[in-house]
Formats: C-alpha cells, sequence, structure tokens
C-alpha cells in the first residue's frame, strides 16, 4: 500500500497548515444599525422665511393734458388731447368717425361727463366747428400744415398750407344769440320762427344724394303761420318774393360760429382758390400727407 503523501512532496519536511484568518471570524450578524434617537422634545425648525414683496407696478399711463373752454355763447366745456386711438378712429374709414373723434376729444359738455354721440351732434354747428378748432390747436400747437388739392380738373395738385390757428381763425369767433327761436314776418304777412342748425341736420344733410345748398337753410324754418314745417313744405308754400326774404333773413342772422375758409395760391398752376379746414383730413391729422 502506497504509503500516504502529503503536499510537501517526497523528500520535504512536512509544511504547517496555515488557516486563512477568515476562517477565524465570528459568522455575518448584519450590518450595524442607526441608534435610534433618544424620545424627548422636538428640536425647534428654523424659522419660515418670508417671501419678497413683489415691487409694485409702476403706473405708466399718461395724464391726458384738458382745457376748460366756453362754447361762444352756449355754455361751456372741457375738451382734451387728442390721443392715439382717436387718431386711428380718422382712419378707419367708418361713416361716424368723425363723429367719435369729436366725442373723444370732449371731457364734459356744461358739467356732463361721458358725453356720446348724441350729445355732440345736439350741439349747435357753430359750436361744433368751435370745439373743432379748439381741439385741434390744442393738441397739435397753433401752426397747423394741411394739404388741399387744386380743384382744377387739368391740376389736382396737393398744396402744403400753414395756417395759424390764434392768428387767422380764432379771432372770427361770433357768439350765439341767447335765444333759441326768431319770428320774422314776410311782406305778405306771412309769420315764420326760425332757429339755428345742429349736428342732426347736418347729419341728415349729408346723407342725402346731392342735397342743395339751400336744404340747410330751410332746415332752420320751425314754423310758418304757426304750424310746423320741413324744408320740402317750406320750398312749396312760399313764392319767389318770400323765399328771398327768408334768405335775407337767414343770412342777417346766422348765428354763432367760426370762419374757417382759408385762400390757397396753387404752387403749381398758379390757381387761386378758397377752401374750409374742416373739409380736409389733414387738418385733423396734421403731417398726414393728403387732402
Amino acid at each position: 500500500m502506497a504509503p500516504e503523501q502529503s503536499i510537501s512532496g517526497p523528500g520535504r519536511s512536512p509544511q504547517p497548515v496555515i488557516e486563512h484568518p477568515s476562517s477565524q471570524q465570528p459568522p455575518f450578524q448584519g450590518y450595524p444599525q442607526r441608534p435610534s434617537p433618544v424620545p424627548g422634545p422636538a428640536a425647534p425648525l428654523p424659522p419660515r422665511q418670508q417671501p419678497s414683496p413683489i415691487p409694485a407696478q409702476q403706473d405708466t399711463k399718461r395724464i391726458i393734458p384738458t382745457r376748460p373752454i366756453d362754447l361762444i355763447g352756449r355754455g361751456s366745456g372741457v375738451i382734451q388731447e387728442i390721443g392715439g386711438d382717436d387718431e386711428m378712429l380718422l382712419t378707419s374709414g367708418a361713416d361716424d368717425a368723425h363723429e367719435r373723434w369729436l366725442v373723444g376729444a370732449i371731457e364734459s359738455l356744461n358739467g356732463k361727463k361721458g358725453v356720446t354721440t348724441q350729445d355732440t351732434l345736439g350741439l349747435l354747428l357753430g359750436v361744433r366747428l368751435w370745439l373743432v378748432v379748439q381741439i385741434v390747436e390744442f393738441s397739435y400747437g397753433d401752426t397747423v400744415r394741411f394739404v388741399s388739392p387744386c380743384p382744377k380738373k387739368t391740376c389736382g395738385h396737393l398744396n402744403e398750407k400753414e395756417v395759424s390757428l390764434s392768428r387767422q381763425v380764432i379771432p372770427t369767433r361770433v357768439d350765439y344769440p341767447p335765444e333759441d327761436e326768431f319770428c320774422f314776418a314776410t311782406s305778405t304777412r306771412k309769420q315764420i320762427v326760425y332757429g339755428f342748425c345742429n349736428g342732426f341736420h347736418e347729419k341728415a344733410l349729408a346723407a342725402m344724394e346731392n342735397p342743395s345748398a339751400l336744404y340747410l337753410q330751410y332746415m332752420r324754418v320751425r314754423k310758418i303761420d304757426g304750424i310746423a314745417v320741413v324744408p320740402e313744405i317750406v320750398k312749396d308754400t312760399l313764392n319767389a318774393q318770400e323765399r328771398m326774404e327768408l334768405r335775407a333773413e337767414l343770412q342777417r342772422n346766422p348765428g354763432g360760429g367760426i370762419n374757417t375758409a382759408v385762400t390757397v395760391l396753387c404752387s403749381k398752376c398758379g390757381t387761386a382758390y378758397q377752401t374750409l379746414l374742416q373739409e380736409h383730413l389733414s387738418f385733423f391729422l396734421p403731417g398726414l400727407q393728403r387732402g
């Protein structure tokens, strides 16, 4: 039987067997646990940080300048500078653009705020025109440049005209008399009561197709021999002599207002002509190169 062999091999001294140190460690008992906290009062939480206050937004809305004005014998009002929306309105093509433009530039009329188109239409024609000139002068300054096309059919050149409102237009103002109605007797003893036209008359005239220049005059007549009349009745009721006398009386007492007629000399063809400021969009929007 073969002798028992050791790992030291033949002819070598037997070597002691060294055990691995790990074989001497106790068995694994799991990972150490964190010790439980000792019961007691909870530690105070740090003070809560208050959120920073939101800075108040600055009011960037522009303060609109205003000006009190008299209404040439028909009370008083307060106008304000034209705003950008009002300027945009004039070029919008809306039928009532100019009326709404006027409303937008009035803060109050005879103490009433929240002015509407019904209020401005109820104003006498001279008062309305006076307001327009005052608003343009207050918003854009005394010197206004507007563009007017030459009326000559073979020309049509756009002429730029400069006008000083304080020197050429505003001094022509005429105040309205305190009365609203006037009585006039023709040579044939017809009793005619007449007054002044307002914005409603002007609006009705603008809605007509090719209206006669006399129509607005006949709108001023309210009664003939105690009977209320309209322009059609006026022209059909009065004879030629009576109509002539009526026209003379109405021209004698035109009421209040302001003269906005300006003479322009065409720089291209040399034609001199008269035009009214309010007939040109560039009067309401100075700097606009349109008549």
